[in-house]
């Protein structure tokens, strides 16, 4: 309800009377009634002794009874007009607010409520802007029924009313003004959404600024109005149309997501371990033990047409073959995948039989010509039965040519669904090694979940290289099969990272499971038996009397006991000893200096670098080494105990060196370094490489997608650079500089701690050249430390890193052609061999 304010007027009318009563005393005393006074001259000597109120009568009489009057009936009206004026310049401050929270709000979000809320303030602005205008010329028409004084009384009041809502219309403008070009400026950044011309013209607004509020503005006012209203329609239907187009993106992303099924239908069965293997595998492993003295794998096929090498892990077989024969889409699903350039370069007659009929020639041209990578790209041809998917086409100097992180990318989404499909990789043979691991990886094998135990039915994947350029002929025996065995090993370490620690734990990483769920895996005294390898083991207090502080003092805590396996391959006439040295740590907490809640998880993928090493030796030896090769896991579980490792504590390594520890976190250099050292004593290795998930700080050193590599031989650290390119397994190298990092250990009780001292001075290389120093700066063989924290693990699924990389690295030794072929320490010198490397990409212009 409101109320009148007539403080105000009383104030002024008693003023008045004060004054009047002044100016009565001087005229009496000055009266003369032979003179008589003008109206005019009245007039004239009440203004110079009033501001306001002029006309006095003389007669005194007539002045009492002015001020004894009631005030007159136009001040409830000017009271109502103030109260109005409050309400107005209230109004304006929300609408101010509501505009400010209107221009803060993100271009595309809704804002429906907010536009409707300003515009119906807008609205109620106007409307009391209105009420006042009719309020104030209605008290101008009062004028009539009052006396001279108060008629001179109203006009100065309805001037400074005037003159409040004068300012008032003009604050209003301005502010509707300022918002329209904040309207109008954030149009603009939003790229010209709209396209119509700015409500007022800068030179109209001026000119209405100096006529004040009239009625044009008042009209104007309207008209804005009507605008902005329309804007806000048309604002809420571009943003209905992004929502749509939201849903429409929304929906093509649930149709990946079901093409994409495969990871979740690639699983295998707990129930149906013990499978028969294909007729292949049968040849491979019956070869294996005919031919066990040379090492090499002899294969029979039964067509050179329909070669194809596959396993069965689980439900899932994974082949690859020379052609893999005409089949429609809609029978078997086909994604084709390689560089753009590389599939404008096949004919149509080496896909159609894929495709056809419900894909034709005019449909497969149509879908290269819509290809962009940026970096990738990918097309349906065929419903969800058969697509095309392009590659980068362009490769920086430090990634691999077959780009397989963006390979493996494209098999895991653009692949479709389906029991049996088929996968057409079109290549430069020089690619085919990196590609076949590529693909492997986006196929894991280790699932819990709970409905793959209901699925019975087996699912085949077909790999069919197309080769392009030079050498485009078909995949030969041996490269069949190489491909087979390289993909197994990147497989299978893959599939141990992803084993809980639970399942994978030290024993069971020795030798097969016992448990239901575990009966088909290939652990190490599994690969043994597969490879006629009897592996040597040292396990839990044995570990002590022997002097192998390092590993001991890590796993001593564990439930299961820590443990130091070898796999050795002799074959007779070897040049040479090499040694890889694996860390298979199946948990870490962290022991005693224990880990958060959100480091800890993920920690069983801690042996990585044995799971690597296990699958290479595998892959390698199958294929035939010339060289003496031995694989030597250190095995562990950094856990917490009783017995437990403390800060503090000094253990005595296999080399005879002391470490106090500082640090229970940094347990993979403690368990490596014995390691390093067994293959120098005990093994007599010219050659050590150790594979570790090391540091968390290498993926700041090299990033998530590279390997950290360190060596005390700068043609070894070019080697690993190029292979890492050749297989895909990115690497690159760290700092070698012992003489001013390995200060970074000094103990003033221990040969050294095993922490560094500043973590802020090369923490990769640091740790790396703690396990150097236990075989000594100065040993005369070549030591190479490869450091895979970040690359074993994409997301949530192992990679299988590793695998592909050592066997490129030591492909020379090998007796398969192709690894011969990806090795760049082959029959020519390392400098060369990098020269036509280069030489190689740059004419292929993937270097950019």
């Amino acid at each position: 309800m409101a109320t009148r304010r007539l403080t105000d007027a009383f104030l002024l009318m008693r003023n008045n009377a004060i004054q009047n009563r002044q100016i009565l005393a001087e005229q009496v005393s000055t009266y003369d009634p032979r003179r008589t006074l003008n109206t005019r001259s009245n007039a004239a000597l009440a203004d110079d002794r009033m501001a306001l109120v002029s006309g006095i009568s003389l007669d005194p009489e007539a002045a009492i009874g002015v001020t004894k009057r009631l005030p007159p009936k136009w001040v409830e009206g000017v009271d109502e007009i103030q109260y109005e004026i409050t309400r107005i310049r209230q109004k304006m401050k929300e609408l101010a607010s509501l505009h400010d929270k209107h221009m803060n709000r993100p271009t595309l979000d809704d804002s429906s409520e907010e536009e409707h809320a300003i515009e119906i303030t807008t609205q109620e602005i106007t409307q009391m802007f209105h009420r006042c205008q009719r309020a104030v010329t209605g008290l101008q028409t009062q004028s009539h029924h009052c006396t001279e004084q108060e008629n001179r009384l109203l006009t100065n009041v309805v001037s400074s009313l005037a003159q409040s809502l004068q300012e008032l219309s003009i604050n209003f403008r301005h502010t509707q003004s300022s918002y329209l070009k904040r309207m109008k400026n954030r149009e603009e950044r939003s790229k010209h959404f709209f396209d119509s011309g700015p409500l007022v013209e800068d030179d109209e607004d001026i000119a209405l600024y100096d006529r004040g509020f009239t009625d044009d503005q008042l009209v104007l006012v309207q008209q804005n109005s009507v605008v902005v209203e329309e804007r806000e329609r048309e604002i809420r239907q571009i943003v209905q149309s992004i929502s749509d187009l939201n849903e429409i993106f929304r929906d093509l992303a649930g149709m990946v997501v079901e093409q994409g099924t495969v990871l979740d239908r690639i699983d295998f069965n707990v129930e149906q371990a013990c499978v028969k293997t294909d007729e292949g595998l049968q040849q491979l492993q019956k070869g294996s033990r005919d031919g066990q003295e040379k090492r090499k794998v002899k294969v029979h096929l039964p067509s050179e047409e329909r070669l194809s090498f596959g396993w069965k892990m689980a439900n899932v077989v994974l082949e690859f073959k020379a052609s893999a024969g005409d089949s429609e889409p809609q029978n078997r699903p086909v994604l084709i995948v390689g560089q753009l350039a590389n599939l404008q370069q096949i004919n149509w007659t080496q896909v159609k039989g894929k495709l056809q009929p419900v894909v034709t020639k005019e449909i497969w041209q149509a879908a290269l010509s819509s290809l962009n990578p940026n970096p990738t790209d990918s097309c349906p041809l065929y419903l969800s039965h058969a697509a095309v998917a392009a590659l980068p086409s362009r490769v920086s100097r430090h990634n691999s040519p077959s780009s397989g992180h963006f390979l493996t990318r494209l098999v895991r989404t653009c692949l479709p669904a389906g029991n049996n499909r088929c996968i057409v990789m079109v290549c430069e043979r020089s690619d085919v090694f990196a590609s076949a691991c590529a693909i492997a990886r986006a196929f894991p094998l280790f699932t819990r979940r709970s409905a793959s135990s209901r699925r019975t039915e087996k699912k085949h994947v077909t790999v069919e290289f197309v080769s392009v350029g030079q050498d485009n002929g078909p995949l030969e025996v041996s490269t069949l099969e190489c491909l087979a065995n390289a993909a197994d090993g990147v497989r299978l370490a893959a599939r141990i990272v992803d084993t809980p620690c639970s399942e994978m734990n030290t024993d069971n990483f020795l030798e097969a499971s016992v448990s239901p769920r575990c009966l088909d895996s290939s652990e190490i005294k599994a690969v043994g038996n597969s490879l006629g390898i009897t592996p040597t083991i040292i396990r839990g207090e044995e570990l002590k009397q022997k002097g192998f502080g390092g590993i001991y003092g890590v796993g001593k805590a564990a439930q299961h006991p820590p443990a130091l396996a070898v796999l050795s391959h002799t074959p007779s006439g070897a040049t040479q000893t090499i040694a890889w040295v694996g860390k298979g740590i199946v948990y870490d907490t962290g022991g005693l200096s224990i880990k958060g809640k959100t480091t800890m998880p993920g920690m069983k993928r801690d042996c990585g670098g044995a799971a690597a090493i296990l699958g290479a030796f595998k892959a390698t030896v199958k294929q035939g080494f010339k060289d003496n090769l031995h694989a030597v896991f250190c095995l562990a579980e950094n856990s917490v105990g009783p017995t437990a490792t403390r800060p503090d504590d000094i253990h005595t390594m296999y080399s005879g060196k002391t470490v106090e520890i500082n640090n229970t976190d940094a347990e993979g250099r403690l368990v490596l370094s014995d390691g390093v050292v067994y293959a120098s004593k005990d093994l007599s290795a010219d050659i050590i490489l150790d594979m570790a998930t090391l540091t968390g700080a290498q993926g700041i050193s090299t990033g998530k997608y590279h390997a950290a590599v360190m060596t005390n031989n700068e043609q070894w650290e070019a080697a690993c650079v190029r292979a890492g390119r050749s297989s895909g397994d990115l690497a690159h190298p760290l700092v070698y500089c012992p003489e001013l990092h390995f200060s970074e250990f000094t103990s003033a009780v221990a040969d050294m701690k095993n922490s560094v001292a500043d973590r802020e001075n090369a923490q990769s290389s640091c740790a790396g050249l703690f396990i150097g120093s236990h075989l000594g700066f100065d040993w005369p063989g070549i030591w190479v430390h490869v450091d895979i924290a970040s690359p074993v693990h994409a997301g949530e699924r192992a990679t299988g890193f590793g695998v592909a990389m050592l066997l490129a690295l030591f492909g020379q030794a090998s007796e398969d052609p192709l690894l011969n072929s990806v090795s760049p320490l082959g029959a020519s010198t390392v400098k060369s061999a990098s020269e036509d490397q280069m030489e190689r990409d740059c004419k292929r212009r993937r270097l950019v």
